[in-house]
């Protein structure tokens, strides 16, 4: 369930990037290097599609209330354990 509901939000916002891109005279595939567009699809299948996908599966594991603490609580312990090494003893 989790896989096809991340390929449809997926595929539905790419068509609306698309859209957006016409929309506003933006070339839909710029004049890049064969390797930039290459990196942009692997880091896309690896940020999109593995971490969206293990998102979607801990949301029917544990629920929405345990994800939205560990969610509300990431940047805070973010911060604090980027913060502590830079405390000068």
């Amino acid at each position: 369930m989790s896989f096809s509901l991340n390929l449809f939000r997926v595929g539905v916002s790419s068509l609306l990037l698309m859209a957006v891109l016409v929309a506003s005279g933006q070339p839909l595939w710029p004049e890049r290097e064969t390797a930039d567009y290459f990196w942009l699809v692997v880091s896309g299948i690896t940020g999109v599609a593995v971490s969206d996908t293990f998102f979607q599966m801990s949301l029917n594991r544990v629920g929405a209330g345990i994800n939205a603490v560990v969610n509300c609580l990431y940047s805070p312990f973010v911060v604090a354990f980027r913060w502590v090494p830079l405390i000068k003893p």
